[in-house]
């Protein structure tokens, strides 16, 4: 009896080795996911909260190529006309709009820059690896306590 189990042992192993390479595929690709929402950033510091979108680039023309990152005090766009830094604490607002694109939700960021109001639209970078915009929304409200600060919820993404 053990001849026969040691003639079926080969194929017994691979078929254990066919079973477990999906799972070995999936775990790399999560592995890289996870690799490339990381590193999304600029410096080190500045984690990437925004998405551009195609469909707003065509319509919205160069306000929708602004690419915004924060980090513990500052809130910065990048974008063609250059690089501008706010202060979290210079932040009235982080609310959503009422427009989508492909199911994300266009967010409005208010801020005062010199005694004048300032604004900038982007869609969010959300996703279940990349949870940077709920930082932002939450290092906002620490920052500037009376800013108006909308929660992400799954209603509101």
């Amino acid at each position: 009896m053990s001849l026969e189990i040691l003639l079926h042992l080969p194929l017994v192993l691979l078929y254990l080795l066919l079973a477990l390479l999906p799972l070995a595929l999936i775990a790399a690709l999560l592995g890289r996911v996870r690799a490339q929402a990381r590193s999304g950033s600029v410096s080190p510091g500045l984690k990437r909260i925004s998405k551009t979108s195609g469909i707003l680039v065509f319509f919205g023309g160069a306000a929708y190529r602004t690419a915004c990152y924060f980090d513990a005090d500052r809130f910065v766009m990048k974008g063609e006309n250059g690089d501008k830094t706010i202060p979290l604490h210079a932040i009235r607002a982080v609310t959503r709009t009422r427009v989508e694109i492909n199911g994300r939700s266009l967010w409005k960021v208010l801020f005062d820059e010199g005694g004048e109001t300032g604004s900038v639209e982007f869609l969010h970078n959300f996703t279940v690896f990349n949870r940077d915009f709920v930082r932002f929304l939450v290092a906002v409200e620490r920052a500037s306590p009376t800013a108006t600060v909308d929660k992400l919820t799954l209603f509101t993404l």
